[in-house]
């Protein structure tokens, strides 16, 4: 009995995968009784399983049909498989194509492949797809693709789950449900909540401080309400956000919220009900909004080492960005299911801004999916946010509570602000059903102001785009916590030097002494090398007039002895203007400014290295 020349080449090419993923250090199980599915791969880093895996569908060939100029090799899969693989398959799938004859091995990710997926949805009939898979996909050389294709692959699957549950019926299930008995409901609890009304024009005019003292009379009074204190930590919430926000702390907010929301869930232990269960929406929002962060800040990073830049440090920023996106996926589904109970909660009036903030976690997530042009998840996510918008204004439109309506509507735009956009002209919409003229009149003007900055937003990023100081600051801080660095801990010497890098991001409490100081970076230890932040090595200050320079690896350290030194006797110190601010395209500029200033200085210390 002859053994088939088909199963001949499907060993070989089994045997060439395997030596491939075996020296990668990966897992390869054989898949019996999967239709489409030969192998599932795990994937280990350092001998340690990252927790991430994909399915492989295997095609070998002794006959590889490449194209005229060699950019891909054509691989025709049957119809029903292709739905199979990229439509049911609820786990990432890569397609690998072995060329045994050439003993050469790419690979594509088919669920990834809108060109070959919108053909099949053009031609449902049709008997079969071809896939083009680029030879620049070839294994092993592209581990570090293949890694990232499976990480998209995950939020794309994961968007798909997320908006196959009935998250277009939230609204259709409240409809009709307002009675007497809700609405006593909500004016007691308001009722109790007036005795506090004044706190909120204290958050408004800013007085805080004073705030802040009247927040602790309430919340330690013993007559006091749950309920009155309950919506005190929420006003507290926003004050301490509001306080870092102006101290330049932006980074605060999410462990600030995982703090309140804590704090609001042990308020509630004992009830009411309803407060108990907008604690629980609140927390499952704010554990999502923390890993949507972690996973901002780990694009942000692999981002600027894309093209450049250590290569176990890209993959490691690889591993983390695929394990943290199963996370991201299971919590926001657990959010949605949440804001399902809502749509069938007797007392919704409650509910609004808890649901709401189910969206704001979510809207960097949707920022972050679209910047890497996984678009279809991107529209799946923004479609279940705004079914939750539309909810909490439905519940907010019953209730006639117009903070709440605005609220939702704010949301609602910024999911696509852009011009044309659902959530924008849903926005607009639904800020017509404010029942007070004049709020409705500062709400539609305050909706236009950010467009006005959205298109600012716009405009400068089709010049070239500029992260502020806290911005770049909060992304090395959620990097340095993905990574579990305890930045607070003042006994580990790796946090001190993050800390010290944070920093010295921002100069400008040394270059606004004089205009002839300037900052540049030499020496990098292990730390900055590792979490790409140039700030955590050396710094040189130096006096670009009289050519003094000092060396250190705190800035402040190093100026004071620079200052003792040279400054305060010098007579041409020149303090920058009060109107001198400092920003790092003004530091670009700079550096472009002091390159010959610099070179000069390398030749006069017989140094290199590194600088900004």
């Amino acid at each position: 009995m002859e053994r088939p020349r088909q199963h001949v080449l499907d060993s070989l090419g089994a045997d060439q995968l395997r030596s491939i993923f075996d020296r990668l250090g990966w897992t390869v199980n054989k898949v019996e009784h999967d239709y489409g599915i030969d192998f599932e791969v795990e994937i280990f880093h350092e001998f340690k399983s990252t927790g991430a895996s994909f399915k492989v569908q295997l095609k070998s060939s002794e006959s590889t049909e490449y194209s005229a100029d060699g950019n891909f090799v054509s691989q025709q899969i049957d119809r029903r498989n292709v739905r199979y693989l990229c439509e049911e398959v609820r786990a990432p799938v890569i397609l690998v194509h072995a060329d045994v004859k050439g003993a050469r091995t790419f690979w594509l990710a088919p669920q990834l492949d809108l060109v070959a997926l919108e053909a099949l949805a053009r031609r449902p009939d049709a008997e079969s797809v071809t896939f083009r898979i680029p030879t620049a996909n070839e294994l092993p050389s592209t581990r570090d693709g293949l890694i990232e294709a499976v990480s998209s692959a995950e939020i794309v699957l994961a968007s798909r789950v997320v908006t196959s549950s009935a998250v277009p019926n939230f609204v259709g299930a409240i409809l009709g449900r307002l009675d007497e008995e809700e609405v006593v409901q909500e004016l007691r609890i308001r009722a109790n909540a007036l005795r506090i009304s004044r706190l909120q024009e204290l958050f408004e005019a800013g007085e805080l401080d004073e705030a802040r003292m009247r927040i602790a009379k309430v919340l330690s009074d013993p007559e006091s309400s749950v309920g009155s204190k309950f919506w005190t930590v929420l006003l507290a919430e926003k004050i301490e956000i509001k306080a870092s926000s102006i101290a330049g702390r932006r980074s605060d907010r999410v462990p600030l919220q995982l703090n309140i929301t804590a704090n609001l869930q042990e308020l509630t232990r004992g009830g009411p009900a309803h407060l108990k269960f907008y604690a629980l929406i609140a927390r499952k929002a704010a554990e999502l909004d923390s890993l949507v962060s972690k996973d901002f800040g780990l694009y942000i990073n692999w981002e600027a080492n894309k093209q450049e830049g250590d290569p176990f440090w890209k993959l490691t920023l690889t591993f983390e960005r695929t394990a943290l996106a199963g996370r991201i996926v299971r919590k926001f589904n657990q959010c949605l299911r949440l804001a399902g109970y809502a749509a069938g909660y007797k007392h919704q009036w409650a509910l609004p801004t808890a649901l709401l903030r189910i969206v704001v976690a979510s809207s960097v997530l949707i920022l972050r999916v679209s910047s890497e042009g996984l678009e279809e998840a991107s529209r799946r996510f923004v479609q279940s946010c705004m079914a939750i918008c539309k909810l909490a204004a439905r519940i907010a439109v019953n209730y006639h509570d117009d903070d709440a309506l605005e609220d939702a509507a704010t949301a609602a735009f910024f999911l696509t602000p852009a011009e044309g956009g659902e959530g924008r002209i849903w926005a607009f919409e639904t800020l017509k059903e404010i029942g007070n003229p004049q709020k409705r009149c500062h709400a539609e003007d305050r909706l236009k102001q950010y467009i006005q900055v959205h298109e600012a937003n716009e405009a400068q990023t089709a010049n070239k785009q500029h992260f502020t100081v806290e911005e770049t600051r909060e992304v090395y801080e959620n990097v340095a916590r993905a990574l579990g660095i305890n930045l607070s801990d003042p006994r580990d010497r790796i946090a001190d030097v993050v800390r010290i890098g944070l920093k010295d991001l921002d100069p400008s409490r040394v270059l606004r002494n004089c205009e002839h100081i300037y900052v540049s970076l030499s020496f990098h230890g292990l730390v900055a090398d590792w979490l790409q932040l140039p700030t955590a090595g050396g710094k040189v200050v130096h006096c670009t007039l009289h050519k003094y320079a000092i060396e250190g690896l705190d800035l402040d350290g190093a100026y004071s002895f620079f200052k003792e030194r040279y400054c305060d006797k010098c007579p041409d110190c020149l303090p920058r203007p009060s109107t001198w601010k400092y920003s790092m395209e003004r530091q670009e500029l700079e550096n472009k400014r002091y390159e010959q200033f610099m070179m000069d200085f390398d030749r006069r210390t017989g140094r290199g290295g590194a600088r900004d």
